[in-house]
């Protein structure tokens, strides 16, 4: 049996491939608005240079206090000056049409596992952990997949090495933030809060600790399985999610926007392997890895496709849910201006003439709400085919401009947060949905 390899790549080249052409224009408007900074700054260092002038042409009897002012205006015609160039080197470095991502975590957690399955490699960099093997930022490429791996947490030594990480993540696309389901320690979490203050998007990966036996047989795995199984209890790893939630409030962060992942990455290293392969399928389904890939191509495809400026003009939102003995109500969300208006039909029921019109979000409310469900990561389909009859659903988003529709839909079968869109829209559900 040939091993399934994890396919990141594939999908991610797709990605960035569409994303290139929105690239390509946030380095123009980017360059733009320095131009009209460059113009700004040569105005006021015009205006700082004549107000020097005049102190030294001016009869003042402190000849002390007219260099000491000469000199404080000539350091903030110095500053100003330096702001486009500081500008056009970041627009620069930022301005790629590859993806990269910055990873930070503790010492121990299996951050060098990460970065081979990330890059497909044979393990050579996984460590024992013991010693501080990343000391500086190295940076590795995949398939238009640049991965930055800076010193674990906690295992700073100083400013520059604080520094040089929080500069790496200031450039990356995207950052990965791996912790072990053991314990949450105050430096990790010190560390994340800095992390999020960035302004950049985080996938929390939680690596579940359970030993595999480095030689496999049928015995061996059927142990794994059944050890992880208990390991893998999503109770308790909601738990550890809902203390870091915790966390983020006591220093004034909402860290509901990092996106969550559960996985085992010593199983998924093993899946892309060619001595397992006999079990790759396997393992790579045991470690759940296959999210933490749909979550990347996501970032690509949300954030690096401007997936956020596409809901700016969505035009129309519609949600149809119900089963057959229920019946199927559809709910329409028209944006007019920088109001949204609704409509409710039931299939079950006619809608009466005199119904008002309802206006239950602003624009602004209703598209933020929609971007921070993450459409944009969920499958195009959801089927539980030994379900007959259930719950069916769809989702369509229409656009102003031409952008291509988006079609979703699902029976019997949902995306992991299908609920946060129930509550969103103020649905009311009745009987439990499984994740998938």
């Amino acid at each position: 049996m040939k091993a399934k390899s994890i396919n990141l790549s594939a999908d991610l080249t797709e990605a960035l491939k569409a994303q290139a052409p929105y690239s390509k224009r946030g380095r123009t408007l980017a360059q733009n608005a320095i131009s009209m900074l460059d113009t700004t700054v040569s105005n006021v260092s015009y205006e700082l240079q004549s107000e020097i002038d005049r102190l030294y042409y001016k009869n003042f009897r402190n000849d002390e206090t007219t260099a000491k002012l000469s000199s404080q205006l000539t350091k903030i015609r110095s500053d100003y000056s330096i702001l486009p160039q500081k500008m056009r080197e970041d627009v620069d470095s930022i301005s790629r049409n590859d993806f990269s991502i910055t990873v930070f975590g503790r010492t121990m957690a299996g951050k060098s596992t990460l970065m081979e399955i990330l890059t497909h490699g044979d393990g050579k960099s996984i460590g024992n952990g013991a010693q501080r093997f990343t000391r500086d930022v190295r940076t590795y490429s995949y398939k238009k997949l640049n991965i930055t791996d800076v010193p674990g947490v906690a295992a700073f030594e100083g400013k520059d090495d604080e520094d040089v990480a929080f500069n790496a993540a200031k450039k990356c696309d995207l950052i990965m933030f791996l912790i072990t389901d053991d314990d949450v320690q105050p430096e990790v979490t010190e560390c994340l809060g800095r992390i999020f203050a960035l302004g950049k998007p985080v996938i929390c990966i939680i690596n579940v600790k359970q030993g595999i036996a480095d030689e496999l047989n049928d015995k061996e795995m059927k142990f794994f399985k059944s050890r992880l199984s208990r390991k893998l209890d999503f109770e308790r790893l909601d738990g550890i999610k809902k203390q870091l939630y915790e966390y983020g409030s006591s220093y004034g962060q909402d860290w509901h926007l990092i996106r969550f992942a559960y996985v085992h990455l010593k199983a998924a290293f093993m899946s892309q392997q060619k001595k397992y392969e006999a079990y790759s399928e396997e393992l790579l389904e045991l470690s759940r890895f296959s999210y933490v890939d749909n979550l990347i191509v996501s970032e690509v495809t949300n954030n690096g496709g401007f997936y956020n400026e596409s809901l700016q003009h969505m035009k129309r939102f519609i949600f149809d849910y119900g089963g057959y003995f229920g019946g199927y109500e559809k709910r329409t969300y028209t944006v007019t201006g920088e109001k949204v208006l609704f409509d409710l039909e039931h299939s079950l029921y006619l809608k009466p003439s005199n119904l008002p019109i309802y206006e239950p979000f602003t624009k602004d409310e209703f598209i933020k709400g929609i971007a921070e469900l993450h459409i944009g990561e969920w499958k195009r389909s959801y089927v539980d085919p030994t379900v007959l009859d259930g719950t069916q659903w769809s989702i369509d988003i229409e656009f102003e401009d031409d952008h291509k529709p988006v079609h979703i839909d699902g029976s019997n079968a949902f995306p992991y947060n299908f609920d946060d869109l129930l509550e969103f829209l103020g649905v009311n559900e009745e009987g439990d949905e499984d994740e998938v």
